[in-house]
């Protein structure tokens, strides 16, 4: 064989050898269950709003790209603003509308960031 031929054999063989050591990837988020505060509190990958003193649940579901779930750490860049606390349940999660402000809420999948969901604390309405 001459080189050129084995060198085009070699880069077809490195080919497949790269496709098959890569693992499955990201793919998508779903939030389901959401338990609202009384005051229209809400999350999506879009957008994250609880009021000050309340509480905000959802279950949370990252997949990869074969549609299976990955290991899932939610955190808030500003605990004092909005904190982050897992339930019993796997993959649910409470957002504390601690002060009234703005952060960000960052998901990892598999320990890579995947997801910045801007997060909004709301000021509870004025009494009548």
């Amino acid at each position: 064989m001459s080189n050129k031929i084995l060198s085009k054999v070699f880069g077809v063989v490195l080919g497949v050898l790269a496709l098959a050591a890569c693992g499955p990837d990201y793919d998508r988020t779903e939030f389901s269950g959401i338990v609202r505060d009384d005051l229209s509190g809400g999350i999506s990958v879009q957008r994250l709003s609880v009021h000050e003193g309340m509480i905000l649940k959802s279950h949370i579901l990252v997949l990869n790209d074969d549609n299976d779930p990955m290991a899932l750490t939610v955190r808030s860049t500003d605990p004092e603003v909005v904190e982050v606390l897992s339930v019993i349940s796997p993959n649910d999660y409470t957002f504390v509308g601690k002060r009234t402000g703005t952060t960000t809420i960052e998901l990892l999948a598999d320990g890579e960031l995947v997801l910045r969901v801007p997060a909004e604390v709301l000021p509870q309405p004025e009494l009548p």
